[in-house]
Formats: structure tokens, sequence, C-alpha cells
């Protein structure tokens, strides 16, 4: 990724499904410098902890809080957060990749 970013490609990463939210959150810290988009999602049919969701969403946006994130409906639903109430750099669903 970092090659592809640094050659001037636009890069993005699919962070999903989530199965451990402490190792999805490395990923996106390790991977920051050089990633211009994510997408983010829950495992379907798993269910996860409301406040650890809320947590990682926030821990996630601030320190992402440049790089556009498009969370998707399922972890959005499961954590009880309207898209609404998300931060500018959150995208909405009709964002284009």
């Amino acid at each position: 990724m970092k090659k592809l970013h640094d050659a001037g490609f636009k890069t993005w990463a699919s962070i999903e499904p989530i199965i451990d939210l402490d190792s999805s959150f490395d990923m996106i810290r390790w991977s920051m410098p050089y990633c211009d988009f994510y997408k983010i999602g829950l495992k379907s049919g798993q269910k996860y902890d409301k406040k650890m969701l809320h947590q990682f969403l926030w821990d996630v946006i601030h320190k992402t809080s440049k790089i556009p994130i498009y969370w998707k409906d399922s972890f959005l639903k499961q954590a009880g957060i309207c898209r609404e109430n998300l931060p500018a750099n959150c995208m909405t669903n009709d964002f284009n990749l």
C-alpha cells in the first residue's frame, strides 16, 4: 500500500468483516499514513457489545479525522448510531468510491 500511495495512486482499505476490534484498529492505525479511504463493516450474524462498538468508532474517527470513512449500515445499526450524527469525514450511503 505504501509503494502505491507514494507513487500517487489512491489507496483504500476494506476493514471487514471485523472479527476482533483491537486487531482491526491496529490495521487502521498502521495503514493510515498510506490509506486515502476506509470502508468498515461487521461480520454478518455476529453480535458485538454496543459500548465496544461506540468506543471503536470514536477511536477510529479521532485517529483518522482527515481520512474519509464509510461505515457500513450493519456497524451503525448494531452500535445504535445514526449516520447523520457522524462527523464530516464519514461518508453517506450515496458515496461513490
